[in-house]
């Protein structure tokens, strides 16, 4: 298997969007992602990205990015800065808070951009994984902050121990 990634292309619009510039990356000759700097906040694919770095999937749907303005994907609605680090499907949405965030009594670990502490939904919108930024009791049991071991729950929302 051969990956590599082809030489930007400098202010050049690719599918309805103007980049200040873009790349192709490929592997066994097939394009598997394209990713892109935009100079401005855009709404791309119905999604309000914020300006700077859009990765894209191979056909142009959105991969990896920042939002620019509070938004609702899927079931869940995520707050301006927050970074969708997953290719998003109707199963799963992976996103890094721009800061900690309290979903009901849950207190996630947000912040660091793109490759900060990531949290998980579910298509129905709970949550099925994050990591704690402080102390909390859920259900009767008591869990400690921590950015190592993350707290999983079931589709119902129910810690699994």
């Amino acid at each position: 298997m051969f990956s590599s990634c082809r030489k930007w292309v400098y202010d050049e619009e690719l599918d309805g969007v103007q980049f200040e510039k873009y790349r192709y990356s490929i592997s066994d000759n097939d394009t598997v992602s394209i990713i892109g700097y935009i100079n401005e906040n855009k709404v791309i694919n119905g999604i309000p990205c914020a300006a700077g770095w859009v990765h894209f999937t191979s056909d142009m749907k959105l991969k990896m990015f920042c939002l620019s303005q509070n938004t609702q994907i899927n079931t869940v609605m995520l707050p301006t800065g927050t970074w969708v680090v997953s290719n998003y499907t109707d199963d799963l949405l992976v996103v890094v808070f721009p800061e900690d965030t309290m979903i009901g009594v849950l207190p996630v670990k947000g912040g660091g951009n793109s490759k900060g502490v990531q949290t998980a939904f579910y298509n129905n919108g709970n949550v099925k994984s994050f990591f704690p930024f402080k102390k909390f009791e859920y259900h009767g049991n008591k869990y400690k902050k921590s950015i190592l071991n993350s707290i999983k729950l079931n589709e119902e929302g129910e810690i699994i121990d």
